[in-house]
Parts: structure tokens; C-alpha cells; sequence
């Protein structure tokens, strides 16, 4: 570009904007259950020589359906999703992960994550029951391929599936989770008790 590569705003079109905030429903261990997963990511962190950092007690969590990023809290999608979520009914339930390993590769570093066999099966009931009313609304579909995991650390060296003393607790509710992009904060918008 003869201009040094500045890009010029074109006149009637407006710029694009910078994705700063992320939503999504999200099951979260409870404080001791959270306290020995933390354990357990120092733990490997040092026992392989990790670079990557723990996720820390208030971010340890299970995404169940992610609902989009945008440049802000979209509000009429929150409230639209309050009103669906409310809907949801279903009993609480144990949830057990018994591995950790390495996830999907995400550009040069790769989740570090707890795995369960059929410890996890409730998480799947959970996703469904959640998705259902949006889409019986017409507003999603909820992707086949689901594999229910909760992230440790991200590192560029990869883990091999390692079984572990499963870590479990008991599912109460589920959340909407609002996560500031790159600056690893989450903040919970709301809460649904399990009940059914």
C-alpha cells in the first residue's frame, strides 16, 4: 500500500469489530471438588515440566453449550436465554472424570483436560436438556460431536492419556457464564438450580 499499510475506513462501511465477550452455559465443580482438581493441575504442571499455568479455582469448569462471541454483552440474547434456561428441568447428578490428557491441538498449544467414561454421561443428558428448548425455538442446534472435558491448562507440550483417582462431585446447577476475551475472566451472569 502506498499509504504504509494503514487501512483507510471506507465511507459508509463501518469497521470490523474486535470480539471482546464470549457467552456460554457451563457446569462448575464444587469447592472441594475444585480445590483437588487444582491440586492436580499444580501437580502435573510440575511433575512434566509444563509451561502453561493452571486455570485457577474460579475458572475450572465444563463448557456444555457455547453461544457465541461478540463485541459486548449482546443483552436481548441473555434475556432470551434466561427465559429458555429457566425451562430446563432435570435432577442433579455425580459427575466422574478418571483421565487427564491432552485435547483437540489449538494452534501451537493444546488444552490439558479432565476425561470421563460413563462419569460423564449426566453432562451429556445436561447439554441436551439445555439445548432443547432453544432449539424446539427454532435458535440453535446443538453440534453431534460433544466430548464433556474440563480444561487444566493449555501447553504447547502434549500430554498422553494419563488415569487418574477420578475426581468427582454432584452437579446442582448450571450457569451462564460471561468470559472477557484474553483476559481470563469469567463472571457468572446466572445460575439454574437443578431440580426434576
Amino acid at each position: 500500500m502506498a499509504d504504509g499499510g494503514v487501512q483507510r475506513e471506507v465511507p459508509g462501511v463501518a469497521p470490523p469489530q474486535r470480539l471482546t465477550d464470549r457467552l456460554f452455559f457451563a457446569a462448575h465443580p464444587n469447592a472441594e471438588a475444585a480445590r483437588n482438581i487444582d491440586r492436580l493441575a499444580q501437580g502435573l504442571h510440575d511433575e512434566l515440566q509444563l509451561s502453561g499455568k493452571p486455570l485457577g479455582l474460579a475458572r475450572y469448569h465444563v463448557t456444555l453449550i457455547f453461544l457465541g462471541d461478540s463485541a459486548g454483552i449482546p443483552q436481548p440474547l441473555v434475556d432470551g436465554v434466561r427465559g429458555l434456561a429457566a425451562q430446563v428441568t432435570m435432577a442433579p447428578f455425580q459427575v466422574a472424570f478418571d483421565r487427564v490428557e491432552s485435547f483437540r491441538k489449538r494452534r501451537d498449544r493444546a488444552p490439558v483436560v479432565l476425561l470421563g467414561d460413563d462419569g460423564v454421561d449426566g453432562l451429556l443428558a445436561l447439554r441436551e436438556a439445555i439445548g432443547r428448548p432453544f432449539e424446539e425455538a427454532g435458535l440453535m442446534r446443538l453440534a453431534p460431536a460433544f466430548t464433556p472435558h474440563l480444561t487444566l491448562l493449555y501447553d504447547v507440550q502434549r500430554v498422553e492419556s494419563v488415569p487418574i483417582a477420578p475426581i468427582t462431585w454432584t452437579v446442582r446447577e448450571f450457569s451462564l457464564v460471561h468470559s472477557l476475551i484474553g483476559q481470563s475472566r469469567h463472571t457468572v451472569l446466572e445460575r439454574w438450580s437443578l431440580r426434576g
